[in-house]
């Protein structure tokens, strides 16, 4: 009876345990991309956002993501303002078209499932049946970025 009861107590306790888990981020804390209107100078315009609700948001360009379409990374001090306000309020500025949090990226490995998939080369070419190998497109390189 000693046993049934222990092992009675060790079930409930596997199974009764509520999983612990933290908040995680979707985003780099602290970072924002920014495609600005054509001819907005990136580093003029972080200068009108160098305060924020009453505090120092310390914003500053990182790099340009994209010159053709004036994307911009830009960096501020996440703990001193409000990330979602912070944001929402960018993103009504006349001289930004969009703006977006930073996201994390992850890679796949991610194959169609189409039955035909294998016959067709051009998208992965192993170099089997006398083809050429890695002659092909790398479009499963792009599938796999999310």
């Amino acid at each position: 009876m000693k046993k049934v009861y222990l092992f009675f107590l060790l079930i409930c306790g596997m199974f009764g345990q509520t999983p612990l888990s933290a908040q995680l981020t979707d985003h780099i804390l602290g970072e924002l991309l920014v495609q600005l209107q054509p001819g907005t100078d990136a580093s003029r315009w972080t200068g009108n956002w160098s305060e924020f609700a009453g505090r120092s948001t310390l914003l500053r360009v990182q790099d340009c993501s994209s010159p053709p379409l004036n994307i911009w990374r830009l960096h501020f001090d996440h703990t001193q303002v409000n990330e979602l306000r912070f944001l929402s309020s960018i993103r009504r500025d006349k001289a930004v078209i969009a703006a977006q949090f930073n996201h994390f990226i992850d890679m796949r490995t991610t194959i169609p499932d189409d039955p035909f998939f294998d016959r067709q080369w051009q998208y992965i070419n192993p170099g089997g049946d006398a083809g050429v190998e890695n002659a092909d497109l790398d479009m499963d390189l792009a599938w796999d970025i999310s």
